[in-house]
């Protein structure tokens, strides 16, 4: 493990000078157990939100996918006009004519059950429609909620370096290859352990090649947390 003596970050990972200030002058760790890091430098810890960025890219994408749908549901809507007109049409021809409510009269059904098939259906998707669209919005709310609590963690929480982690798959699949999330054991004061698990990692890094991973907290509530491989 290498740190750096200007602005002590720590590292997992060779670096000819420092990702966080420049320097190139670094001390070695052999150590590579786990370690507690309590101070934050003075900028605070580089975190990556690519994996956030992406994640609300792919909402993005899935939003224009539903207004397209929304967009079909307007067509059906028009389709469902057309049998009002054509009963609007019949009302008139029955008035006008002699024999026109007699003549309708067997058409009158089939256009009514077709009325209340098509609301149905262009009722049904525009409900589903509306309900995946206030879904998506509260998704992209939390994530920038996730990108702030984050950014500002990185300025107060306390660092756990080089912990053993697993990866756990978090239900979403881009071309046929699932997303990861990381998954850490973290060991309170008092010697209980909680799993705990980071955000999905849509940025494409599934493994580290050390073997561990990082975690970042927040020390007065441990419900705040951040997880990657490499935290400096």
């Amino acid at each position: 493990m290498l740190v750096c003596n200007y602005c002590g970050r720590h590292f997992k990972h060779e670096y000819e000078s420092c990702p966080g200030c420049g320097s190139g002058n670094f001390k070695k760790i052999n150590d590579i157990k786990e370690m507690v890091i309590e101070k934050a430098p003075s900028d605070g810890y580089h975190i990556t939100i690519d994996s956030f960025e992406k994640e609300k890219k792919m909402h993005k994408i899935i939003k224009i996918i539903l207004y397209v749908f929304l967009g079909t549901g307007l067509i059906s809507s028009l389709l469902f006009i057309i049998p009002i007109l054509i009963i609007i049409g019949i009302i008139i021809f029955s008035v006008l004519t002699t024999n026109g409510i007699q003549e309708a009269e067997p058409l009158i059904p089939m256009i009514l059950f077709l009325i209340i098939f098509l609301f149905i259906v262009v009722g049904s998707n525009g409900g589903m429609i509306f309900l995946f669209k206030l879904l998506l919005d509260n998704q992209q709310e939390r994530i920038d909620k996730d990108i702030v609590r984050v950014n500002k963690l990185a300025k107060e929480g306390m660092l756990i370096k080089n912990m053993p982690y697993e990866l756990v798959e978090s239900g979403n699949v881009i071309m046929g290859k699932p997303v990861y999330c990381i998954k850490v054991d973290f060991k309170f004061e008092n010697g209980t352990v909680i799993p705990l698990t980071s955000n999905p990692k849509f940025d494409g890094v599934d493994r580290d090649k050390d073997n561990s991973a990082d975690l970042l907290i927040d020390k007065n509530d441990y419900s705040n947390y951040y997880i990657d491989f490499e935290i400096y």
